[in-house]
């Protein structure tokens, strides 16, 4: 019915429209009688009556679950709920009855799984059996043919599993001589070592990739071969051996020689680990030396697909004096003409490096220096200080950040690769009650690409006064609610406490008090609950629009910058990252096809212009060590300048990207600024 179509899922009594003698309370749900769950490979089940009994049993106790669990989007209606239950249930009892496709052990739990997936997040699958026919023909074919039965063993729940969830058709775009190739691996003895490595995902990945097929039957061959040979025996042990040898564009043999000739002059304690990128044939070789109490040093060589040495890093990590891990690096860039010292300290509580200080120095093409900067931590936790000398010594301040009796000043004059400029300055009384800060960008030529200006004045314990860009509001605090008035739209936004902040976080109630009106008002839009969990461990939860996190400002401006990118409720499939496809929501930001476009030109220059030591810290944006698709970075992106544009500044152990992220995405961020108002 149209008028049950619109109850939404979190209202259980609407359950009864759908099947009137369900019983919705939770007292009800304890006499029901228990569902019936079928054991492993037990799928003739799914054909029999009492499965749809139960299928409605597990439905009904989804729904109670609900209440509690918040696994289904408050988004969906029971009606649509219910539909994907009965589609499920007919593409469950059309692998019952396939030999081939039973046999692969999906259990009735694991059906139940792809149905939570998608209802929590409110995803727009059809769960049609119709549109899934096509799919199970191809992959039950597949797994009746004799030669692919090793990889059938390996891949195929996988891929059954691709079907249900995602509608995916996988084998009928397998080429066929990655799958000669892929039976090959299977078969062979010696490359048991790279076999071993590979997962399902990687596999399907191989499968698909029709454009590196006689790249990687070229390497399968050259790898057995070298395997063979007695003078590379240490690689069957080594955990470098890995499945990405076979994508290896440049001379196989020529970087297995290389490995080999580092690998006879290493000492006793001294270790090599090697690696490459398949998408760049850059080859990393490594050497590491290591000694009692900790102390280790390495060094790591980076060479083109020409193995021309392209940059050199030398390390030195251990203890210091007051029982810190820390890292001194040196590293000889040749590509950009660059030297960097670079020094970190590990952060044991949450699991990172922080850069604390580096000294990089730029040389011409004959190797003076030209240009040298200086960066250290200042005495404002989250802010460094930042020097260049120019050849002549001359000096220039490029971030400074200082804390005295008037208060808190900070001041930036960044200069991206491409000449990009970004001016900042904040301002932070003593006495906390005023807040002010001007954010501007401009390009190399002096022409504002984009400008913000914030004012905060707390004007009593109960009243403050907002301005950004001009535009004035009044915030009144009260026990249990915040009013923001809007004086030029005379609007009025109400957050209710009571219902957005968990009982007892009397540190979330502090942190919404130092929120600028434009920041309270996007809380009122796109959280419905706060709640508080470790620093490192804080999210966004996408349907339920709930944000967990510490009191700390920036990172709570970082996962409401999620909140507001989440704000559009639809999804699309994204460019993946080889292993599989994904379903993405379709965002506010980052689904915006010219951002994505100038995010991607600047993470080029980027990655051309820094080490990969250095990208490593802005890993979490470029996808350095991160494993996703690009908009995930970009996602990534997008919250953490809602939160440098914000917040002053970040906890120490994310100081380093968020440095590395404002210097160098200055048009990503100017963009933000102009389009989206952030």
């Amino acid at each position: 019915m149209a008028v049950e179509s619109k109850n939404k899922i979190n209202h259980i009594s609407a359950y009864s429209s759908v099947r009137p003698n369900t019983p919705s309370s939770s007292a009800s749900l304890s006499k029901m009688t228990p569902v019936i769950v079928p054991k492993k490979r037990d799928l003739s089940f799914l054909c029999t009556p009492e499965f749809n009994r139960a299928v409605s049993d597990r439905c009904r106790a989804l729904f109670n679950m609900n209440l509690k669990e918040k696994f289904i989007s408050p988004n969906m209606t029971v009606s649509d709920f219910h539909k994907r239950v009965e589609g499920i249930s007919k593409i469950s009892a059309y692998i019952a009855k396939d030999s081939v496709l039973s046999s692969l052990g999906i259990e009735y739990n694991d059906i139940v799984e792809a149905l939570k997936f998608s209802s929590k997040h409110n995803i727009p699958i059809d769960y049609n059996f119709d549109s899934r026919i096509n799919a199970l023909e191809n992959l039950s074919s597949m797994g009746a043919n004799p030669q692919n039965n090793k990889i059938f063993k390996k891949i195929g729940q996988e891929l059954l599993k691709g079907i249900i969830v995602y509608n995916e058709d996988n084998v009928s775009v397998f080429d066929e001589l990655s799958l000669e190739n892929m039976r090959k691996l299977m078969r062979s003895r010696t490359l048991a070592p790279v076999r071993k490595k590979m997962d399902s995902d990687l596999i399907i990945s191989f499968l698909k990739s029709k454009d590196s097929s006689v790249i990687v039957k070229e390497n399968i061959e050259k790898l057995e071969a070298i395997l063979k040979n007695q003078e590379y025996s240490f690689l069957k042990d080594c955990p470098s051996l890995k499945p990405s040898l076979l994508l290896y564009g440049g001379d196989l043999n020529k970087f297995m020689s290389k490995v080999k000739e580092i690998h006879s002059s290493l000492g006793k304690n001294q270790k090599l680990l090697f690696s490459l990128n398949p998408e760049t044939n850059v080859v990393f070789i490594k050497s590491r030396n290591i000694y009692e109490g900790g102390l280790e040093t390495a060094v790591s060589q980076r060479y083109d697909k020409a193995f021309n040495l392209v940059a050199e890093e030398r390390s030195i990590s251990g203890l210091n004096s007051a029982g810190k891990k820390t890292l001194n690096a040196y590293i000889m860039d040749k590509t950009g003409h660059a030297e960097y010292n670079i020094r970190q300290i590990y952060d044991k509580v949450h699991k990172s490096w922080i850069l604390t200080d580096w000294i990089k120095r730029i040389k011409n093409q004959q190797g003076k220096v030209v240009e040298t900067e200086v960066l250290q931590l200042s005495n404002v936790a989250g802010v460094y200080n930042i020097k260049k000398i120019d050849a002549n010594r001359k000096i220039q301040t490029l971030s400074s950040a200082v804390k005295n009796n008037k208060g808190t000043i900070i001041e930036k004059k960044l200069v991206s690769p491409l000449g990009d400029r970004t001016f900042y300055k904040f301002f932070k009384s003593s006495d906390g009650k005023r807040e002010q800060f001007s954010y501007v960008i401009k390009d190399k030529d002096g022409k504002v690409l984009a400008s913000k200006e914030s004012l905060f004045r707390r004007l009593s314990s109960s009243l403050a006064l907002s301005v950004v860009n001009g535009e004035k509001y009044k915030i009144e605090y009260f026990k249990d609610e915040i009013h923001i008035f809007d004086e030029k739209n005379a609007q009025k936004t109400v957050l209710d406490l009571r219902k957005l902040v968990a009982k007892g976080q009397k540190s979330h109630l502090g942190l919404l008090k130092k929120l600028s009106a434009p920041e309270l008002i996007a809380v009122s839009k796109n959280a419905k609950y706060l709640d508080s969990i470790k620093e490192k461990d804080s999210y966004y939860l996408i349907g339920a629009d709930e944000i967990a996190c510490s009191a700390n400002r920036f990172v709570f401006e970082h996962e409401l910058g999620h909140a507001k990118d989440s704000a559009v409720e639809s999804f699309q499939s994204v460019i993946n990252d080889g292993k599989k496809s994904v379903l993405e929501m379709k965002r506010k930001f980052t689904s915006d096809i010219k951002l994505q476009k100038i995010f991607k030109a600047e993470k080029n220059r980027f990655m051309k212009a820094y080490p990969l030591k250095i990208r490593h810290i802005a890993g979490y944006f470029v996808n350095e060590n991160i494993n996703s698709p690009l908009i995930k970075g970009l996602s990534e992106a997008v919250a953490e300048i809602n939160a440098i544009i914000n917040s002053p500044y970040p906890p120490k152990w994310i100081m380093g990207r968020g440095h590395l992220l404002q210097e160098n995405f200055p048009r990503t961020i100017a963009y933000l600024l102009k389009k989206y108002k952030l």
